[in-house]
């Protein structure tokens, strides 16, 4: 009898395009704002950076509609 293999488990969001990565270079006080950030929050700096992105499109966006 085979043994059906477990799915691997993904860190990110379903539907999320993975095969596309934005790469972002910090300068190390924002990158230790980061990591700081990031810890405190039980999060990868990926992750973190993932919901930054996220809220800083939205934000763009509603002052964009606003002016």
């Amino acid at each position: 009898m085979k043994k059906q293999q477990s799915a691997r488990p993904y860190r990110s969001p379903k539907g999320v395009v993975t095969n596309k990565p934005i790469y972002v270079r910090l300068m190390p006080d924002e990158l230790e704002k980061m990591q700081n950030i990031s810890s405190q929050e039980v999060r990868s700096i990926s992750a973190q950076a993932r919901l930054f992105i996220v809220e800083g499109i939205s934000n763009y966006l509603d002052e964009a509609e606003h002016q």
